[in-house]
């Protein structure tokens, strides 16, 4: 039986602790307190034939301003999904480590609704990555183990060691997976949110404004200091 969010009507996993779309509460409210007067066996037909018509109201009113949200009118502000994911993106964040931490897949199909399939590859052995980006601008960067090649397997499966979410982008950012410290030949596991200036091409993108470093012996992605780090400009020399 499929599971929907109460706030925005996403599907949802049964054992979600939060929506992974708005990050709303999925926990059941608790139970009547104790000595506290039980409910009414049963109602009367023509009550529980209301209730079913006010609820069915609240969810279509909950699904329409969710739909508002995530499709603006157009001439509304272009980035509202800045502003209202930065607040709940640790419950996202958690919801999504709570989901996929410890699975095993192969290619890059997690069937995530609503996510499109950017790619990966390897970042410095043994982590690989792999990205995705939701239809209003968010990002999930899946930190990846590479494992064994089962000798009948067509393609190499891969262990989800971390995720990370990333809100929506300002204006001209880019996520970029090819980092360095400043001055050091060999790269390291790090995945940075640049912001490239186009009209002055160079090798190194210096402006760096957010960045993560991804452990090379368990794959735990960890916030840095974004000073220092640099990232190639993938079309240098093109």
């Amino acid at each position: 039986m499929a599971n929907f969010c109460p706030n925005c009507g996403s599907s949802v996993e049964a054992n979600d602790r939060f929506c992974v779309e708005c990050g709303a509460a999925l926990q059941p409210s608790a139970g009547p307190l104790p000595g506290s007067a039980a409910p009414e066996a049963s109602k009367s037909r023509r009550t529980d034939r209301t209730g079913l018509v006010w609820l069915g109201a609240g969810l279509a009113a909950i699904v329409l301003a969710a739909l508002a949200l995530l499709y603006p009118l157009p001439g509304s502000d272009p980035e509202p999904s800045v502003a209202r994911d930065a607040p709940v993106a640790p419950k996202i964040a958690e919801a999504l480590k709570t989901r996929l931490v410890g699975k095993v897949y192969e290619g890059g199909d997690l069937g995530a609704e609503g996510w499109e399939d950017l790619g990966g590859g390897l970042m410095a052995e043994p982590i690989w990555f792999h990205y995705y980006r939701r239809r209003d601008g968010a990002y999930l960067v899946l930190a990846n183990m590479a494992l064994p090649r089962r000798p009948e397997a067509v393609r190499t499966r891969f262990r989800i060691a971390d995720v990370l979410f990333i809100p929506s982008l300002e204006k001209g950012q880019e996520v970029s997976f090819y980092c360095r410290q400043a001055g050091q030949d060999s790269r390291r596991a790090i995945v940075a949110v640049i912001q490239p200036d186009h009209d002055n091409e160079q090798e190194w993108w210096k402006d760096v404004r957010q960045a993560w470093n991804i452990s090379l012996d368990a794959g735990r992605l960890a916030p840095i200091n974004p000073k220092g780090i640099e990232c190639a400009n993938e079309g240098w020399g093109e």
